[in-house]
């Protein structure tokens, strides 16, 4: 088990259902369409980035977005000593990206190419820099994972699930977890 993102798309009447009510609108379960990224997604991510520094500001939130419905739990302000044992501790933000974001990621993504992400790939670099899950290689076989192989994968399931998105003109719900 390890940690994973999972993109989900949705219409704007979806969207606006969730906006409503963030902390019990099972989203997930009508999604145009979700992608999963199982432990793959910080390291696409940085590629991603290093093949298109141009766009670095926006690709490094493509994961990570800055929107949100629902309410942010600031834990840093919390009073630990006397916080009640049954207060809650689950914050109600679900972050996406509007229906521009999306088209402006796809754009950006659809630009890039297998040779941009084969040549920005270096495992070594990735797990110096600490890129989880830090077990990148050079395995050329494609039944193993972390490898140049499984990214450029990913990359086309990212692609696909992002130009689908932005043709429908939705919204993008993000989860990593």
């Amino acid at each position: 088990m390890g940690l994973s993102a999972v993109l989900h798309s949705l219409d704007k009447r979806t969207f606006d259902q969730l906006a409503a009510d963030p902390a019990s609108f099972k989203y997930y379960r009508v999604a145009v369409a979700s992608a999963s990224f199982d432990k793959t997604f910080e390291g696409l991510q940085f590629v991603l980035c290093k093949a298109k520094p141009a766009a670095a500001d926006l690709l490094s939130r493509l994961f990570y977005p800055l929107l949100f419905v629902g309410e942010e739990l600031d834990y840093a302000h919390l009073d630990w000593d006397n916080l009640p044992p049954d207060a809650p501790l689950d914050g109600t933000a679900v972050y996406y990206h509007d229906p521009a974001t999306v088209q402006a990621l796809a754009t950006h993504v659809a630009t890039i190419t297998d040779p941009d992400v084969r040549h920005a790939f270096d495992p070594d670099e990735l797990n110096r820099e600490g890129i989880y899950p830090e077990i990148w290689n050079r395995e050329a076989d494609a039944n193993n994972g972390f490898n140049e192989h499984a990214l450029v994968e990913e990359f086309h399931y990212l692609q696909q699930f992002l130009a689908q998105a932005s043709a429908g003109g939705h919204y993008c719900v993000c989860y990593v977890g």
